[in-house]
């Protein structure tokens, strides 16, 4: 409620991701990711991030460790980094993909 957002809908219906937190407490960011072609890879060192499908599957690879998921359209993954670099390797199974990330950070 601290800051103006505009927004456009990408049609069909609207879920509310609404990020609630404290603020003297976490420090939080939410991003809208597209995805119009190719694989992206994200390196996480914040204690956690989420990752919500909001249009397409993706294929998802997890280093180290070497684990693999698939991500599809209103499922989330949440990667804890625990201070270990971790390296997570998206790629969409079809153009016009997207990804919203949420990184909080205490």
């Amino acid at each position: 409620g601290e800051e103006k957002v505009n927004a456009r809908l990408l049609g069909g219906a609207v879920k509310d991701l609404g990020l609630l937190y404290r603020a003297d407490r976490v420090v939080a960011q939410m991003d809208y990711l597209p995805f119009k072609s190719g694989v992206r890879s994200f390196a996480i060192r914040q204690k956690a991030v989420f990752f919500f499908a909001v249009a397409g599957e993706f294929s998802v690879g997890c280093f180290p460790g070497g684990a693999e998921f698939l991500l599809q359209p209103g499922q989330a993954l949440r990667v804890d980094a625990n201070g270990v670099e971790q390296v997570l390797v998206f790629e969409p199974k079809k153009t016009k993909s997207a990804v919203l990330t949420v990184e909080i950070h205490w």
